[in-house]
């Protein structure tokens, strides 16, 4: 998953197992950045850096003409030996679609505009839109024709799989439906950690129906590496992968006293 931001593309890498497991195997930003830790408003260099003269439209396809070709053609080697590739890989087209869909466009079958949409007082969640003629749905998902009418795209519920990704990572390892970080050393991973670290959720109910509804804290910290988390775990799930019914991720809906969405609405309205 890409993730388009002004400054920087933040891109994840997930491998996953036939139990929706996995390992995250490789994650950054590009530009590559000359830091370990870093945060999105203060990058060295930029997109800006590299194309002063560009529009933000023109840096957003520019950037993905260099991070793209770099992830799809690289083989990862899973133990044993045996080199794999990504098979599927989602771009953020919310922010700039026009670069997104006409990037995409050149490259069908592997490169899909996705966005996410968060149920709300006034949308149901997407497992609950109806489903049109010649499109293709999963969990929480649905690979539709866009909005723009530019082709194919994968429309999903972020909040609904955030819930997923928080589950995976607490599943103790050593079992199937587990996620993990690459390497044995805690120290590198510090500003993924921050990131997924950046929004909690709290149960609501809407329409009677009970889910997590996650958010930003008030200190407005990086999120973006979450999100592609959160993309890769659905390209996984549009390739075919079916999450377990044992899947050991319990959502905090199902532990905590749930409140009315429009109560959430009103206190994120009054920290503003």
């Amino acid at each position: 998953m890409i993730d388009v931001g002004g400054e920087l593309l933040w891109y994840a890498v997930v491998a996953w197992s036939e139990l929706f497991g996995g390992s995250v195997i490789d994650y950054g930003a590009w530009p590559q950045q000359t830091r370990s830790l870093f945060i999105a408003s203060d990058p060295k260099p930029g997109l800006s850096d590299l194309f002063p003269t560009h529009t933000e439209e023109q840096r957003v396809y520019a950037g993905l003409s260099g991070l793209v070709p770099a992830i799809l053609g690289r083989e990862y080697t899973r133990i044993g030996g045996q080199p794999m590739r990504v098979e599927l890989c989602m771009i953020d087209a919310g922010w700039k679609p026009g670069p997104v869909y006409q990037y995409c466009a050149a490259h069908a079958g592997i490169l899909y505009p996705s966005k996410g949409f968060a149920r709300s007082t006034t949308q149901a969640g997407v497992a609950r839109w109806k489903r049109r003629q010649s499109e293709r749905s999963g969990h929480h998902w649905r690979l539709t024709v866009s909005e723009q009418q530019r082709g194919r795209s994968v429309q999903f519920d972020p909040d609904a799989w955030k819930t997923f990704l928080h589950g995976a990572f607490a599943v103790p390892i050593g079992g199937g439906t587990a996620l993990t970080l690459f390497g044995k050393n805690a120290g590198p991973h510090e500003m993924i950690a921050q990131h997924c670290a950046a929004e909690s959720s709290q149960p609501v109910t809407l329409r009677g129906e009970t889910f997590d509804k996650w958010q930003v804290g008030v200190d407005h910290a990086d999120n973006h590496l979450l999100d592609c988390l959160v993309g890769a775990a659905v390209a996984a799930s549009v390739q075919g992968l079916l999450i377990p019914n044992t899947l050991s991720a319990i959502p905090a809906s199902a532990t905590a006293k749930p409140i009315k969405l429009s109560e959430i609405q009103k206190r994120k309205a009054g920290a503003a």
